[in-house]
């Protein structure tokens, strides 16, 4: 069948999404996503025998743009969000266990900063556990160091930082996974771009792993300033937060032209959260947030709300 995958790399135009139906071991989405532009490519095949060997296919060719899934298309298809769509939880036994009893296709891993220095051991275990039963793994950066200062690029001196992106992204390398990352956050320092955008190229290294995460605030919040900067950078991937653009633009119709100005530039990855103006990360629908707007976009991301866990 190679002249046939041949004949259909001949159709894709850049930037299109494309499904691959009963893909087997993913040899089409393999052969597109090495010679094509298109921006998502997905498979759906039932065998999970055929699915584990496909996920091993897309991890062995380094391919960024794939998303399989283990399913029948005429179930999954028509309720297709179920299958790109997340949880997210820490590796704490109970915590992750109460995600995993809801079958998720992906899982973000929330860090803390111990666990990327003494407990990696563990966390290595819980990306092979999870990938072990078909689970696309995606890990979320500390927010904050051990003695309580938060990570930023946003300033001058970032050796604690370089060392926690570095095991992040070798973390990401190893197991062929994406992390997000928080260019900058609120600490209090003055932003300045040139001074991220060059902090930022320190790790092009890990840029097909990386999605790095819109704030709310700052030099790295609104849609310019963003595709901006990253066009500087030369990073490749961006993680949209919608509760996130709420915040700064309060209007979904803002929130959508955001996302489709960003998706001509960078692969994307979704934090689905609503906002209701008290709650930073509420339940879909609890909200203002028009998802009818933004679902349409979401290629693969999660669901992430305030908890008490």
């Amino acid at each position: 069948l190679s002249t046939d995958r041949k004949r259909i790399v001949q159709m894709v135009k850049p930037g299109e999404d494309i499904l691959v139906m009963f893909s087997g071991a993913a040899p089409y989405p393999c052969v597109l996503a090495k010679n094509t532009e298109a921006r998502s490519i997905f498979g759906v095949e039932i065998n999970p025998e055929g699915h584990k060997y496909g996920m091993q296919n897309v991890r062995l060719n380094k391919l960024h743009n794939v998303t399989l899934i283990n399913g029948d298309v005429g179930k999954v298809v028509p309720d297709i969000y179920r299958h790109i769509i997340g949880l997210k939880s820490s590796d704490r036994k109970d915590e992750l266990q109460s995600r995993l009893n809801h079958h998720p296709v992906l899982m973000e891993l929330h860090r803390f900063d111990e666990d990327l220095k003494k407990d990696r051991p563990k966390l290595q275990k819980t990306i092979e556990k999870l990938q072990s039963k078909g689970i696309h793994v995606v890990i979320h950066m500390p927010f904050m160091q051990s003695d309580g200062k938060r990570y930023s690029l946003g300033q001058p001196d970032i050796p604690e930082e370089t060392k926690m992106l570095t095991v992040l992204g070798e973390i990401c390398k190893q197991y062929h996974i994406k992390a997000v990352v928080h260019p900058t956050q609120d600490i209090g320092v003055a932003e300045n771009e040139d001074m991220l955008v060059a902090n930022l190229k320190k790790f092009k290294k890990y840029f097909d792993h990386f999605y790095f995460e819109n704030a709310i605030h700052g030099i790295f919040a609104k849609t310019g300033d963003i595709i901006r900067i990253g066009k500087k950078a030369g990073i490749r991937n961006i993680c949209i937060d919608i509760c996130h653009l709420f915040i700064i633009y309060e209007d979904s119709d803002s929130i959508e032209s955001h996302i489709k100005r960003v998706r001509k530039h960078f692969r994307t990855y979704f934090h689905l959260n609503d906002h209701d103006y008290k709650t930073h990360s509420c339940e879909i629908g609890e909200g203002k947030v028009n998802f009818t707007k933004v679902l349409p976009y979401v290629n693969q991301g999660i669901t992430e709300i305030c908890n008490k866990d």
